[in-house]
């Protein structure tokens, strides 16, 4: 374990400082230890983490280590990004949670599979044209 952790530290990027955002509801409540002792190393390896509920603020979450954001039910990564923070990495349990907001209901299966469509093509815009075969999609 040692010798792969050596390995993984000399290939680095250490330009490469990434902010994520880690849901709360079912992803860090899961396991708060585990994510409490993944956020604190992130952070002494120059990482930014925080949390983006879908919460309003008005239900507060109990004290976590990092700074919490409440959508109030909004696309995560939008909502984040509005207020200057560019997240590069989400773990969530949901992964619609960053791009859709919470009461997204599209009117016909049709709507709903443009709108994914049309997520998945700005994902492929914004990450390049491997993107597709990186998610399994052939």
């Amino acid at each position: 374990m040692n010798d792969l952790l050596t390995v993984a530290e000399e290939e680095r990027d250490t330009s490469a400082v990434s902010v994520i955002a880690i849901d709360y509801d079912h992803t860090w409540s899961a396991d708060p230890v585990l994510w409490g002792m993944f956020a604190n190393t992130a952070i002494q390896r120059g990482h930014t983490v925080v949390i983006a509920t879908y919460r309003a603020e008005s239900h507060q979450l109990p004290p976590v280590p990092v700074p919490v954001h409440y959508t109030a039910g909004k696309a995560k990564k939008a909502f984040l990004a509005a207020r200057g923070i560019n997240v590069n990495i989400f773990v969530d349990d949901n992964p619609y949670a960053f791009g859709f907001d919470e009461n997204y209901k599209p009117a016909t299966l049709e709507d709903a599979c443009n709108a994914i469509a049309d997520k998945r093509q700005k994902m492929v815009e914004e990450f390049g044209p491997d993107f597709a075969n990186e998610t399994g999609d052939s």
